[in-house]
């Protein structure tokens, strides 16, 4: 008899990292054909600006949401529980609240975990009984092995399964050496800053780089890549560029997906991604960069630093400040440079990243669960 699964994660859309993520989980399970599989979508908002925004509409929903569980566990009677919790926002109370609720039911739960839980959240008492009640005696999933260590607070550190994401290879091998070749082709360097555009994943460090780099006369050309949270947060970065006059080495170009992102990755030679957001995990963007043979130059925070090779794959900041960028990105003084470091983190994606070894090593804790 097939083992049961109720899958309870954040889907697209919006699309995100983390929603990404969790779809490419649900799809592994459903092709793997051995496990019977009720699937419910927890997050209901559309577009990137609403998340994490109250409204009396995801209140009603919320609540909605959870009879919806209860009356699918008493239906489906799972063996299992897969739930990708939130650890932030009005989400987190309805995601841990849910968790209780199936707790008491007497259900097996996996956690799939996929943002960092730091100091502030386990001091916050709140927070904290929640984390407790939850995580006891259950499986958790985590991205790195930096995160580990919060959850050991909770649950046993044996119950702690570190699996860092992985998307599926989108690019032969015969397709990124004439991606590197044309790369070559180029004086110009061009730097990347993809991510969802919130001031706290670096966005406006990324633009004072672009400053320095214009008042040094660099060849350069810096994209922008996301949506907004907010209007606030856009006009602030237009008003950047227009007082200091970087329309000529600067474009935001919108939020990318699909053919266009492969583009846009394809015409990159480094990623700048100098986050700084609270509940950073382990930035997928990371990992689509090193398929394409990309460099990365980023914050040393969360799981950044065990999937980063500093000086190998790519650069890790410890000051995180433009000027440290800037240091880091006068070791490239050459396209060849830059592919000799993109090679290396193509490597490292195939042996790491790669969607097909993430598969066995996922399915294998569902099973044991």
């Amino acid at each position: 008899m097939s083992k049961k699964i109720l899958f309870l994660s954040p889907l697209p859309p919006p699309i995100y990292g983390s929603n990404l993520s969790c779809q490419t989980c649900l799809e592994v399970i459903q092709e793997s054909k051995t496990f019977e599989i009720q699937n419910i979508k927890l997050n209901k908002s559309v577009r990137f600006d609403e998340v994490g925004k109250l409204t009396g509409k995801k209140l009603i929903a919320s609540l909605g949401l959870t009879w919806q569980i209860v009356k699918t566990v008493r239906k489906f009677k799972p063996d299992l529980v897969y739930l990708m919790p939130s650890t932030a926002g009005v989400a987190f109370y309805r995601d841990f609240g849910s968790a209780l609720v199936l707790k008491l039911m007497k259900q097996k739960i996996v956690y799939h975990v996929r943002t960092h839980i730091n100091d502030d959240d386990i001091e916050n008492k709140v927070r904290f009984f929640y984390f407790k009640n939850a995580f006891k005696n259950s499986t958790v999933i985590v991205l790195g092995q930096e995160l580990k260590t919060a959850l050991v607070n909770f649950t046993s550190s044996e119950k702690v399964k570190i699996l860092p994401n992985a998307i599926a290879k989108s690019v032969s091998d015969i397709e990124y050496r004439k991606i590197e070749a044309e790369r070559l082709k180029f004086k110009t360097l061009n730097l990347l800053f993809l991510s969802n555009m919130m001031r706290d994943k670096g966005w406006l460090k990324a633009l004072k780089v672009a400053k320095l780099l214009k008042d040094a006369d660099a060849d350069f050309h810096f994209r922008f890549a996301g949506s907004w949270p907010s209007h606030s947060e856009e006009t602030e970065f237009y008003k950047f560029l227009n007082r200091h006059q970087l329309n000529d080495c600067v474009s935001y170009i919108g939020f990318v997906d699909g053919n266009r992102k492969r583009e846009i990755l394809a015409k990159s030679d480094l990623l700048i991604f100098p986050t700084e957001y609270r509940h950073e995990a382990l930035p997928r963007v990371i990992i689509e960069a090193m398929e394409f043979g990309i460099p990365v130059i980023a914050n040393s925070i969360a799981a950044i630093p065990s999937t980063i090779v500093d000086n190998y794959t790519g650069f890790l900041l410890t000051e995180n400040t433009p000027e440290e960028i800037i240091s880091k990105l006068e070791y490239f003084n050459s396209k060849e440079v830059i592919g000799v470091m993109g090679s290396c983190a193509r490597k490292r994606y195939l042996d790491y990243y790669e969607l097909e070894g993430f598969k066995e090593k996922f399915i294998g804790i569902i099973e044991k669960c």
